[in-house]
């Protein structure tokens, strides 16, 4: 259920995202350096109440800090990415690409964390990047 109410908010999310670009907001922030730092502090201070709120209970060790400023560096980059894609592009095949993440989680969920997936699980990730291929390639 909460993937489904995830995935609601990240689509509307992607749809006001792009009416965003095309008030040319890339401009106004690269001229503006300055509210890309409030906004980065924002972010970090979510992940931080986050982390309180819901992942309190999980142990705080030495990795820690540095699994949650890996993941703001990461999550940075990926959206600064989504923004440059999604004001270049189409908004439909720009985000059935950015959804095949799920593809690359399982890869490397298999690879670093040693999880196991069904067949049935496999046959549904290959059936996302057989579609994903179908948007990408005319």
């Amino acid at each position: 259920m909460y993937a489904i109410v995830t995935m609601l908010f990240f689509s509307v999310a992607n749809i006001t995202l792009k009416e965003l670009l095309n008030q040319d907001l890339v401009g106004v922030l690269t001229k503006n350096l300055g509210a890309v730092i409030p906004a980065a502090l924002t972010i970090i201070a979510g992940i931080i109440i986050a982390y309180f709120l819901f992942l309190s209970k999980l142990p705080f060790t030495e990795k820690t800090p540095f699994l949650l400023v890996g993941f703001v560096i990461l999550a940075s980059l990926g959206f600064i990415f989504l923004m440059l894609a999604v004001s270049s592009g189409k908004i439909a095949p720009v985000t059935a690409i950015v959804s095949t993440s799920s593809i690359t989680v399982a890869v490397l969920s298999i690879i670093l964390l040693h999880d196991a997936l069904s067949a049935r699980e496999i046959g549904g990730i290959a059936l996302a990047f057989v579609g994903v291929l179908l948007l990408v390639f005319k």
